[in-house]
C-alpha cells in the first residue's frame, strides 16, 4: 500500500458500516436486494446487538412495508425475524 492510499484509506471502519447502515434506504428496491445490501454493512458494524441491527433494518425498509409488519397481532422480536416477515409480506404483497 503506497503512503497515498494509507492516507486516504478510513481509519474508523466501524464507524463508517454504522453510518452506512443508519442512512440506508429499501425505497423502491426489492427486499431481498436491500436484505443483500444491509448484511454488508451490518457485518462491518461491530456490534452483535440484535436489538440495534433491528432498529437500524426497520429504519431502512419501506414504509408501506412497516406499516404491514405493525399491523401484524405480534411482532417480531429478532432481527432474523424481521428478515423473513418482511420478506414474506413483500413476496405476498407483488
Amino acid at each position: 500500500m503506497t503512503k497515498y492510499s494509507k492516507a486516504f484509506t478510513p481509519t474508523d471502519k466501524e464507524g463508517q458500516a454504522q453510518t452506512k447502515i443508519k442512512n440506508l434506504c429499501q425505497g423502491s428496491k426489492d427486499i431481498k436486494d436491500h436484505i443483500a445490501v444491509f448484511h454488508i454493512p451490518a457485518g462491518k458494524t461491530g456490534t452483535k446487538n440484535d436489538a440495534a441491527l433491528r432498529e437500524y433494518y426497520m429504519g431502512s425498509i419501506n414504509l408501506k412495508l412497516l406499516e404491514k409488519i405493525y399491523l401484524m397481532p405480534d411482532l417480531p422480536q429478532t432481527l432474523e425475524k424481521w428478515i423473513e416477515v418482511t420478506a414474506y409480506l413483500e413476496a405476498q404483497w407483488k
